[in-house]
């Protein structure tokens, strides 16, 4: 369990490092608009002289509470790492930034830097099932409420957050800022749907007993019997169906052909598996 909860941690710390990270060095020198609570900051330096890891710390907090209020003190037991080390970072950013400079000169390198950063960083984050104790509640609390998918709610949440840093920036740091936005948060759906992918393979084969066998005792992996009806000659027979890992397939493709040449064999690629053999201990296999 502690393993596990150093893990969480480290995942967490890990995602505000990444977004630190493009912020301080890509988004805020290149003069792009910022998304989220880092987008939020940028337009009260911009108003009111405030500067910017000030103000990430305190709506930091103001969002925490917002995260206790609505989704409750295990989401906020969560994020509070977030919420302590986001600004800690993004001070230390600061001061290496000041110290090493501005990385390059080209803005689309900057964009395309910015993107994965932020994208890798917030997925990492609520892939945890915690925040970053920022904007992300507001959306959040939408998704908890209605069922409205994440990562759409988080771009309108940052557009609505660039419309406010709008009188104080350039056209061109505008639309700059918007496509980073745009861009991570593609990135950031490709990385929440990931998990861990696998391929599910279905087998259908008068031998399907052989074949289940095989995919048990040899390649060391769960099945499922399924009843099937043929839709020419109507026989019933059973499919096998299993999940493995990509590099297992050409073994299973080969144990079974030769046990039946003629077996039919769907491939499907599936983004997340979890439980027994995956995230969780196989079950022991039976005594003889």
């Amino acid at each position: 369990m502690k393993f596990k909860t150093f893990k969480h941690l480290g995942y967490i710390l890990l995602g505000n490092l990444c977004t630190a990270l493009g912020a301080v060095f890509f988004v805020i020198p290149f003069g792009f608009v910022g998304g989220g609570l880092t987008g939020l900051a940028m337009a009260l330096q911009a108003a009111f002289g405030l500067p910017t890891s000030t103000g990430v710390a305190l709506l930091q907090a103001f969002f925490l509470l917002l995260g206790l209020i609505f989704l409750g003190k295990a989401y906020t037991i969560k994020s509070l790492f977030g919420v302590v080390s986001y600004p800690i970072l993004f001070w230390l950013m600061e001061r290496l930034q000041g110290f090493a400079g501005l990385i390059g000169e080209d803005p689309m390198l900057a964009m395309i830097c910015a993107v994965l950063l932020y994208g890798a960083g917030i997925s990492l984050i609520l892939g945890q099932g915690a925040g970053s104790g920022g904007v992300d509640v507001i959306s959040m609390v939408l998704h908890k409420k209605f069922g409205l998918p994440l990562g759409p709610l988080l771009s309108i949440v940052d557009v609505l957050i660039v419309l406010l840093q709008a009188p104080f920036f350039t056209v061109q740091g505008i639309l700059q800022g918007t496509l980073v936005i745009l861009g991570y948060s593609f990135v950031m759906s490709r990385f929440l749907a990931s998990g861990i992918s696998r391929i599910q393979v279905q087998i259908f084969s008068p031998q399907y007993q052989a074949i289940n066998d095989m995919i048990l005792y040899e390649l060391n992996r769960g099945t499922t019997l399924f009843h099937v009806t043929g839709g020419h000659l109507r026989e019933q027979t059973c499919a096998v169906q299993t999940i493995l890992h990509r590099r297992d397939l050409f073994a299973l493709k080969e144990k079974t052909l030769a046990i039946d040449p003629h077996a039919f064999i769907v491939v499907s690629h599936v983004t997340e598996v979890s439980g027994r053999g995956f995230t969780l201990d196989q079950v022991p296999r039976p005594k003889a």
